[in-house]
Order: C-alpha cells, then structure tokens, then sequence
C-alpha cells in the first residue's frame, strides 16, 4: 500500500484531519497537477473545461468509496 493510498484510505473512512489538503488541484511531484475528488454516489467522473464545456480528461475511481483521481501533466 502506497502512501497515497493509505491516506484515501482515511478520508474515504473519515478519518483523516486535512481532507482539503488531499482533495481538489495540487501540484504533483513532476511539475503537473494531480486533482483529486470524493462523489460517492457516482460511477465516473469528468474534467470539464469551463470556456468550452468539453471534456478534458476521465477521472480514474482509486476507491470503492467514491475516490477518484485524476492526473495532468505538466
């Protein structure tokens, strides 16, 4: 088990203190940007860019619980 996904692991839980500082945009290691989302409900997930109302990319589900991730690269 990763770091990362120990952690997921807690938040999906609710049982990590700083879930504003996991979840949303943050920059990634490499330079990019990692996003981040907990919608328990949903089957998938969307980046949708807000100019043209396109989809840019599909999320990926890391979690049963509704976690998804998504990376872009730099």
């Amino acid at each position: 088990m990763t770091p990362e996904t120990a952690r997921i692991d807690r938040l999906a839980q609710g049982g990590e203190g700083d879930p504003f500082g996991f979840f949303g945009m943050h920059c990634s290691p490499d330079g990019g940007l990692v996003v981040r989302a907990i919608r328990p409900n949903a089957d998938s997930l969307e980046l949708i860019d807000a100019n043209t109302g396109e989809v840019v990319s599909d999320f990926s589900r890391v979690h049963p619980e509704g976690v998804f991730r998504l990376e872009l690269p730099k």
